[in-house]
């Protein structure tokens, strides 16, 4: 490869660095300040807008099916907002979340009983070896880059004990971008748009996550949310969820 092409890639990927920062830093400002207003119900603070508090409640009951068995286990939330999806989880031992919003955090704290954190999701301010289950919910596509949620997921394998469980719920799937803008400017979004600002998400492939659990050594189940039966849910048409299993 030559000087000029080095050069060349470069300043690509320094460009595409800066868009995604700016674009996770637009994220952090708007989230900040719904937090801050606090109004709403507490789901309708983490961005679902669109569901009622009864399909709220159903969603999270499909998506907790999926993690059981839960009973007595230790749980983390990465990106866990005001605690909407903790909130409706039955049984476990305790519950954590972390969140980049400290106004997030403060509501969590006055919501759940548990441990909350103001942290970023590639520092998860926990000890290695801590959870049975560690998770997130919508939350990837707010990320700059995939190199960021690299960081993350080996920030989840670590703190995550032997035997334990990942899962990556409601990620942008890289193959149905025309789905999802077909969703999205069909849905009334102009009542809960969170800005005025243009913002964009980031998108996945499964390959982006069966090789990085090659990488950690980790087992990987891949599925389309599309077939979980939450058609109120508009998202599910054109996202996935991984599951890692670690090894005992």
């Amino acid at each position: 490869m030559s000087a000029f092409q080095k050069a060349k890639i470069a300043a690509l990927n320094n460009r595409t660095n800066a868009r995604g920062a700016a674009r996770s830093e637009t994220w952090k400002r708007i989230w900040d300040n719904k937090y801050r207003a606090a109004e709403g119900p507490v789901h309708k603070l983490d961005g679902f807008d669109l569901l009622t508090e009864a399909e709220w409640r159903r969603l999270v009951e499909r998506f907790c099916r999926i993690m059981a068995p839960i009973s007595g286990s230790d749980i983390l939330e990465v990106g866990c907002g005001a605690g909407a999806f903790l909130g409706n989880i039955k049984g476990a031992k305790s519950l954590s979340g972390i969140d980049y919003s400290s106004s997030a955090v403060e509501l969590a704290k006055a919501n759940l009983t548990g441990d909350f954190v103001r942290a970023e999701a590639a520092a998860i301010p926990f000890p290695a070896k801590s959870f049975d289950i560690v998770f997130s919910f919508g939350v990837f596509f707010y990320f700059d880059s995939t190199a960021y949620a690299k960081r993350v997921l080996r920030e989840m394998v670590r703190v995550a004990r032997p035997g334990g469980r990942i899962f990556i719920f409601d990620i942008n799937d890289a193959r149905k971008k025309a789905i999802y803008e077909k969703v999205r400017s069909a849905e009334q979004r102009d009542a809960v748009k969170k800005t005025a600002q243009k913002t964009s998400h980031l998108f996945f492939t499964r390959k982006f996550f069966r090789d990085a659990a090659r990488t950690l050594n980790v087992k990987a189940r891949i599925a389309d949310e599309a077939g979980l039966g939450v058609s109120f849910h508009a998202g599910a048409q054109y996202r996935f969820l991984v599951e890692y299993g670690l090894r005992k």
